[in-house]
């Protein structure tokens, strides 16, 4: 017991050490908190009286331009009419909606930490009512706000700035209607009453959504860009010259749907200005939609997006944001602005980014013209936060102290015991490399199947059944590496996960097969406990395909013969009754002296596959087949726990995660969840999600050996996270720090907190 509990302790200083290195390393970003103001030499002409922004989440830029994407034919005409101008907007990483919202209103870059401020509601870090801003601007000038859509504007600016709003909740990923259809709603009243706003704010998020459920390609994306489509089109007919209307996207998404990286798909956001004002020659232009596909979108002429900044507060005669970085964007200004009225803009353009320098050279403020202010950008942007040494250096040091810590209270002279130091050596060189971390399921294949090798071939005598045993374990593995894909680098397509979604009946079958396998490898004397486990399975397996009609092209009419399809309400409550009885099964079972171990993992087993898109659930029977194979193979507990902790880290990666936010599956998040959601059981079911092939490895080899598996992760993760840290540290000026370093640290504190606290410490404290 004692051994035990200094193990625990062990672990949750670890996750404290690796907490105040993310302190460290996420500082909050210095900003000048005063407010920006013109000088009466930099007066220009008020183009614009009227504001209306179209925020379209995560619309990239091929939805909107080019033609085998696209569905905005009467943005396209209006284009091809010089009614309007895109661009192809590139959105700094990382490509989540509330740091990109920072971006877009501030003009400022974000910190990796806006990515997790994302969903954590109630933050004051992510509070700008009282910071500069285009709303800020707006506001002291008695401009009328109205905004409806995303109420991660209401977080960021409190309800006070706005004339009238409404917030929609942005996270509910299984709306797609009713989210936007709360903000449409809102446009005829405002249309028939221009006199009572100045700004009219609408940010659609079913475009969003349908990604993050169903992909970028789909039907119901079709049908979303045609509704925003005409949506777009009654709003132009609507307003006069002196108005103007902005479509953008805070973001795109990747071919899955997701976001938050830093890849082409993910970075290169649609943006276009429309007004009955513009004349723009399109003479000699190529039409829209673009015919030819650009594979880094990349459309018409890139911006920065947050270029948008002084150029919209150019066309209405107001400051530029003081913490904006943006550049104006010259061919958009040009057509409407005298030569001196355009000097005037860019002398105050490139003061404001001279002052963020904190460089007060009136030589250089002289000099200035839009590719001085391009380089100005480019050296503001490149310059890094202020890091937290002191955190920084605390925080390495309690690590390397806690790695001498565990190794001296855990040493054991044994082969298993080298074989994990040197594991853990191993990952932490690997960790220096950024082309190792964004392949770092490679790394794990290949030294689980070295591992595998040495145990049954090298360190004991080979026999026929061990050899076979050996042979089946390394081929399911090689199943599941052949399964989604897992790194960041290398993108395949011959795939089983991608055969499964074409041949539909095919994934049913083995869904339906692992379902039933579940019950046949973790049986029960109880007749009782086999009906009830069986009947959840096949509850389980017509939820699932009721979600999926709801949701994808999958239409099995035939079950209304049998009252089995669900409305929404019903799927809500048929999930929570899956989730209810498994878990009151977890309790009855835990008074049961001796608890069946076997009967838990089959519980736990059936959340895990409930958790698992459709693709992923017959990965569970391959899971169970390792374990079985493993347990074929007679090796000795400590082995045992050794090989499937290489396995709960591979597993992971062969679900499809990566080391970048934007492969991080929401719509599982929503089992069970109604749109009165509370974000703490929607974080807790996305982590189960997200580690669901992960929890199941960690959960058998704690019911082999609890104290060994504390103790083993421990050394694994030790070593490993000292040098991990190191790298960080040393990579703090890396070109990849945002895109590689820090989700990866991002996902290490994760997973020290929930894998090795939660899910290693307390969940079989629970359960066995």
């Amino acid at each position: 017991m004692l051994e035990r509990t200094k193990l625990i302790g062990l672990h949750l200083l670890q996750v404290l050490a690796i907490g105040l290195f993310c302190i460290g390393y996420f500082p909050r970003k210095p900003i000048l908190n005063d407010i920006s103001f013109k000088t009466d030499d930099e007066q220009t002409p008020k183009i614009f009286n009227k504001l209306v922004i179209v925020m379209i989440d995560a619309l990239r830029t091929d939805f909107l331009y080019y033609k085998e994407n696209s569905q905005f034919g009467n943005i396209h005409q209006l284009i091809n009419d010089g009614k309007g101008i895109g661009f192809t907007a590139f959105a700094n990483p990382p490509t989540v909606t509330l740091p990109r919202l920072k971006g877009i209103l501030t003009g400022s870059t974000p910190i990796f930490l806006d990515a997790i401020l994302n969903v954590a509601e109630g933050d004051d870090s992510s509070n700008l009512k009282d910071h500069d801003s285009i709303l800020k601007q707006f506001a002291l000038n008695n401009k009328k706000i109205n905004f409806y859509g995303d109420d991660t504007w209401l977080k960021l600016f409190g309800d006070k700035m706005f004339n009238e709003c409404e917030g929609t909740s942005s996270f509910f990923v299984k709306d797609f209607t009713d989210v936007d259809n709360n903000v449409t709603r809102h446009i005829q009243p405002n249309l028939n009453k221009k006199d009572e706003w100045d700004i009219l704010i609408l940010h659609y998020l079913g475009l969003d959504h349908i990604g993050h459920a169903m992909g970028s390609s789909n039907p119901e994306m079709v049908l979303k860009q045609k509704e925003l489509d005409s949506i777009v089109k009654e709003l132009y007919d609507s307003l006069d010259d002196d108005s103007l209307l902005l479509v953008l996207g805070d973001h795109g998404m990747t071919d899955s749907g997701n976001h938050g990286g830093s890849s082409s798909s993910e970075t290169n956001a649609a943006m276009c200005f429309l007004s009955k004002k513009f004349h723009f020659n399109q003479k000699g232009k190529e039409k829209l939609p673009l015919t030819v596909k650009n594979d880094d979108y990349e459309y018409l002429t890139k911006i920065q997006q947050v270029d948008l900044v002084p150029t919209l507060m150019s066309f209405f005669n107001l400051p530029i944001p003081k913490n904006n970085v943006g550049v104006l964007i010259e061919n958009l200004i040009d057509p409407f602005f005298s030569e001196q009225d355009k000097t005037k803009l860019i002398n105050h353009n490139t003061r404001q980014l001279y002052d963020l320098l904190d460089i007060h050279d009136e030589i250089s403020r002289a000099n200035s013209n839009i590719s001085k202010m391009k380089e100005l950008q480019q050296q503001l942007m490149e310059s890094s936060t202020n890091y937290n040494y002191p955190v920084l250096y605390i925080s390495i040091a309690l690590m390397g102290l806690l790695f001498l810590l565990n190794l001296f209270l855990s040493f054991e002279f044994n082969i298993e015991f080298a074989i994990t130091v040197t594991l853990s050596l191993i990952l932490g060189i690997s960790s220096f490399a950024t082309s190792f971390i964004e392949e770092e399921h490679k790394v794990w294949y290949w030294l689980l199947i070295f591992i595998i090798i040495a145990f049954n071939f090298v360190l004991k005598k080979i026999e026929i059944n061990s050899s076979l045993n050996t042979l089946g374990l390394l081929f399911t593995i090689r199943l599941l590496k052949s399964w989604n894909n897992s790194g960041q680098k290398f993108f395949y397509y011959d795939l089983i996960g991608n055969y499964l979604q074409k041949y539909e009946l095919i994934c049913w079958t083995l869904n339906l097969i692992s379902i039933l396998f579940l019950s046949t490898m973790y049986k029960s004397d109880s007749n009782f406990i086999v009906t009830i486990q069986a009947l959840l399975g096949m509850i389980l397996f017509v939820y699932k395909i009721n979600w999926e009609m709801k949701n994808s092209s999958l239409n099995w009419s035939f079950l209304k013969k049998y009252n089995l399809i669900f409305d929404n309400e019903q799927l809500v409550n048929v999930a929570r009754t899956i989730f209810k009885a498994s878990t009151i099964m977890l309790m009855a079972n835990k008074f049961m002296k001796p608890v069946n171990k076997t009967l838990q993992l089959a519980m736990i087993t059936l959340i895990l596959m409930m958790q698992s898109s459709i693709v992923n659930i017959p990965m569970f029977m391959c899971f169970m087949i390792i374990e079985m194979f493993i347990d074929n193979l007679n090796l000795n507990t400590k082995k045992a726990i050794i090989l499937e902790m290489l396995l709960e880290y591979l597993s992971f990666f062969s679900f499809g995660n990566t080391n970048s936010i934007s492969t991080i599956d929401l719509i599982n998040a929503y089992n069970g969840v109604s749109a009165s959601y509370d974000l703490r059981i929607v974080g807790f079911l996305m982590l189960s999600s997200t580690f669901a092939p992960s929890i199941f490895f960690s959960l058998k080899q704690s019911s082999r050996n609890y104290t060994l598996t504390l103790k083993y992760s421990l050394m694994l993760n030790s070593l490993w996270g000292f040098l991990f840290l190191l790298s960080c540290f040393i990579g703090k000026y890396h070109l990849f720090v945002w895109s590689v370093f820090s989700p990866k640290l991002c996902y290490f504190l994760a997973w020290n907190f929930f894998m090795n606290v939660v899910v290693k410490v307390v969940f079989p404290l629970i359960l066995f």
